[in-house]
């Protein structure tokens, strides 16, 4: 998976697929109200963590 942080405070989530050659888009997460400054993904819980300029730290659940 690849995530991708956008500046309106959405995640997007991409299976590499095709042997590399192209992107699938799976997820896509309202997680902020302003740009995600940074992002961690912990693959043993499937949980991503995220900061924002909104001042607020986001831990989503992917598998729900």
């Amino acid at each position: 998976m690849m995530f991708m942080g956008m500046d309106d405070g959405n995640i997007y989530g991409f299976a590499i697929v095709n042997k590399g050659m192209s992107l699938s888009q799976d997820i896509d997460i309202k997680a902020h109200s302003k740009r995600v400054m940074g992002m961690s993904y912990d693959s043993d819980t499937n949980h991503i963590m995220s900061i924002s300029e909104d001042g607020k730290f986001k831990c989503s659940d992917l598998t729900t």
